[in-house]
């Protein structure tokens, strides 16, 4: 059975999630625990994590993945926004465990213009230093090449899970990001390279995003699939590659947040074969 979902809005109750997502079809959806431009995580009660876990296990929406939010900065040499960051992910850690979530996705951060191999040591520290007893599996995430991230190339994911100590770590590829870091995820070969380096068995999960932008532009711009530049048949071609349709697919394109419909998350079954 496939796992094709979206990215869905957490505003209001958090069990709603779950109810949204079936309504579109989803049996898996990524969410925010919490605002994504803040640093606090909200408290929930007990009765709306009841609710959560219940409609998650009776309307069979699995995997759960939770997103780290925008504002920390794994790998940055500002003491106060390193310690800030780490404090975010303990929590979003605890909240992941908290509503049985899977997966929780991290970006790795910007070296602030300070050097490549320090922000990979802040980043591999910052996680080992928090990733004892979460029992999830923590996924880093590759980046579009934006001026100063960490992990747009894939041998930057490859370094630090390396150096992480915790086998409960894996890694999330954005079509968009890979696509604009300059691999062209519709050709073989660029995928046998990438699965070289990290091996696509410890890919856990994709996001699905075309591209507003053209191959290795570095720019970080979402489209809906097929209306990019990667293109339906680029797309196509991503997803039927060796067993990467078996994996949690998750849109993270533009939608209506308050009526999301399903036309897209079909449109993406339709694609694989």
């Amino acid at each position: 059975m496939d796992k094709v979902g979206r990215h869905i809005s957490s505003s209001g109750s958090i069990d709603k999630t779950v109810d949204t997502a079936r309504s579109i079809s989803c049996n898996s959806m990524q969410i925010f625990a919490s605002s994504p431009m803040q640093w606090h995580v909200r408290s929930l009660d007990d009765e709306e994590v009841r609710k959560f876990r219940e409609k998650k296990r009776e309307l069979r929406v699995d995997p759960i993945v939770v997103h780290m939010p925008y504002l920390p900065n794994l790998a940055s040499p500002n003491k106060e926004i390193y310690e800030k960051s780490i404090a975010a992910m303990k929590a979003n850690m605890e909240r992941c465990d908290q509503l049985d979530a899977r997966y929780l996705v991290t970006h790795l951060g910007s070296t602030m213009g300070e050097p490549r191999n320090d922000a990979l040591r802040r980043i591999s520290s910052a996680i080992n230093s928090v990733i004892n007893g979460f029992g999830g599996m923590l996924l880093l995430e590759g980046q579009a090449g934006q001026k100063n991230s960490v992990g747009s190339q894939v041998e930057d994911l490859a370094e630090l899970y390396d150096h992480i100590s915790h086998r409960h770590v894996g890694y999330c590829i954005d079509t968009c990001h890979a696509f604009a870091a300059g691999y062209d995820i519709s050709k073989e070969e660029v995928l046998d390279r990438m699965d070289a380096v990290l091996g696509w068995k410890n890919v856990h999960v994709i996001h699905a995003n075309d591209s507003k932008f053209g191959l290795g532009s570095g720019k970080d711009r979402h489209e809906n699939i097929g209306k990019g530049y990667i293109g339906r048949d680029g797309i196509r071609a991503f997803l039927n590659y060796k067993d990467i349709s078996s994996k949690p697919i998750l849109l993270e394109t533009v939608t209506d947040r308050k009526n999301p419909d399903s036309s897209e998350i079909e449109l993406v079954r339709s694609l694989i074969s």
